[in-house]
């Protein structure tokens, strides 16, 4: 994956060198508040050339580094901070309690975008996993938003056209250079970014879902579509979905959204995609 790798800083830090491709609004270095913190490159994993899956979340949220004192190398340092995905992972890959991987992406950390990519894949090519870092593996894993909005609290911007522009040019790298052939992707972002992502990857299969939160969970998903049964679900992911709450208290799905979750996956059936016979 170094080949990938390294295109993808180049083509970054080409773009970030343009002064068109650097928001006034977004977050800067504690160590120089004239430089913004360099966008980071996708995390790829090992296995990515096996069925290019590439997973974007939403945005970038530097809220805790705002509300922080204390600068940090993985922003600071634009050779850490360009690849700060991968370099997350490798640090908290062994620690105790992170049974989700921890990427820096917080519906990915907590699970949430796991799962979904886990039962996506089983749905599409019958792919059974060990446990989520053998997931990731087969998965690059990105923000679509490169940047953080500098506010103290964090300010989502996926259907915002206006924020959304000035990742555009970085979105065309992971496309030109990953060359993804399955894309799950926020839909509010698919549908502002539909024509980019078609002109450069057209055959690509696109699976736009909501965005996964507790509110479109409880308030949108749920309330359309029943709660899947476990019996239906392979062991390996009722696992995974039993494990959901492992995260810090911000991030947590527990309680009740916890159990309205198992609507997601009936809302994934949906999909024609996921129910072409082609793809097993």
């Amino acid at each position: 994956m170094d080949d990938y790798k390294n295109k993808l800083i180049e083509k970054y830090t080409e773009a970030f060198s343009k002064t068109e491709n650097k928001p006034e609004w977004a977050v800067k270095k504690k160590s120089n508040i004239n430089e913004l913190i360099h966008p980071p490159i996708p995390f790829i994993g090992d296995n990515y050339n096996e069925k290019k899956v590439l997973l974007y979340a939403s945005a970038e949220n530097l809220t805790h580094y705002i509300n922080s004192d204390k600068e940090t190398e993985y922003y600071e340092n634009d050779n850490e901070a360009i690849d700060r995905h991968s370099l997350f992972y490798e640090l908290y890959k062994d620690k105790e309690n992170y049974f989700f991987p921890y990427v820096h992406i917080a519906p990915v950390n907590n699970g949430a975008l796991l799962n979904i990519a886990g039962y996506i894949l089983h749905k599409m090519f019958n792919s059974n996993f060990n446990n989520p870092y053998q997931l990731v593996k087969n998965l690059a894993i990105a923000n679509f938003g490169k940047f953080s909005i500098n506010t103290k609290t964090n300010k989502d911007y996926a259907s915002n056209f206006k924020y959304l522009k000035f990742s555009f040019e970085f979105v065309k790298a992971d496309l030109e250079i990953l060359k993804p052939e399955i894309i799950i992707i926020p839909r509010s972002i698919y549908y502002k970014s539909k024509k980019i992502i078609k002109e450069i990857v057209p055959a690509a299969k696109i699976l736009p879902i909501y965005q996964i939160t507790g509110c479109t969970i409880n308030c949108s998903i749920h309330r359309k579509y029943k709660e899947k049964e476990k019996s239906l679900l392979p062991g390996w992911l009722v696992k995974w979905h039993e494990n959901l709450p492992t995260f810090p208290e911000k991030y947590r799905i527990s309680g009740k959204t916890k159990n309205n979750f198992y609507s997601v996956y009936s809302y994934l059936d949906e999909f024609k995609i996921l129910n072409d016979k082609k793809n097993n």
